[in-house]
């Protein structure tokens, strides 16, 4: 360590911490059998499933959720953890779609994952440094994927984290 720059030791066990308590209050089984069906299927026949009501961004969203904590715990992949926030962004398309029985555009219901070195608005943008933590960003980042028509805006931000589109 530079011998002017002061120990990132608290910061880090801190925010591993607030990671461990995300993890531990995500409420999963570990990847269940059940969950398998999920985890073949493409983005489209996730959004296909979707729409023919034969599933729900909330059952795709906790597979891998399942998924994502079994993962951590053999790899230690995750930074961030906002699993309820995406929890409540499933719900709403499920919502939306039991309302109106349309899709809010090409990802609905497809669970993402997004490295740490894009924004979302109240989660820390790291990249892996100490010294941004605990400096949550203060709006979302801009990002577009190149897909036909409506193209979403996607929050982004977190190293490994899961918000269905």
């Amino acid at each position: 360590m530079w011998p002017f720059t002061p120990s990132n030791v608290p910061v880090i066990e801190a925010k591993r911490a607030q990671r461990t308590r995300a993890l531990e209050s995500a409420g999963v089984d570990n990847a269940t059998g059940d969950h398998a069906q999920y985890y073949g299927a493409t983005a489209t026949q996730i959004v296909a499933r979707i729409q023919a009501g034969e599933w729900t961004a909330s059952q795709v969203l906790e597979a891998y959720i399942a998924r994502a904590v079994f993962a951590h715990s053999k790899t230690n992949c995750l930074t961030e953890v906002f699993f309820e926030r995406a929890r409540k962004q499933a719900k709403e398309l499920d919502a939306e779609f039991a309302a109106t029985g349309k899709l809010r555009g090409p990802l609905h219901g497809v669970p993402i994952s997004i490295k740490d070195q894009f924004e979302i608005e109240g989660i820390d943008t790291t990249i892996g440094f100490t010294q941004w933590a605990n400096k949550p960003a203060t709006k979302n980042a801009d990002v577009r994927l190149s897909l036909p028509t409506p193209t979403p805006r996607i929050p982004a931000n977190d190293h490994v984290s899961i918000i269905p589109s």
